[in-house]
């Protein structure tokens, strides 16, 4: 596993590369050798008195080709 630190981008905007930071070392990575994990990392302190919803609804975010193919 890995954090991305960086992405590179080709002459089209799209991105063809990322920089990553692994637990001994940083290297640079192809995008289509990558899977994403879909984590976030919240660097802020969390806050003391946080409490949930319990009527709030699942939240399932629709993905680019789901969406894409609904259409």
């Amino acid at each position: 596993m890995a954090i991305v630190n960086e992405v590179y981008s080709g002459s089209d905007g799209v991105i063809r590369a990322v920089q990553l930071k692994t637990a001994k070392s940083m290297l640079e990575w192809p995008v289509q050798h990558s899977y994403p994990l879909e984590l976030e990392c919240d660097l802020s302190p969390p806050v003391a008195d946080l409490r949930l919803n319990p009527q709030a609804q699942d939240f399932h975010p629709k993905r680019d080709p789901a969406s894409a193919a609904r259409l």
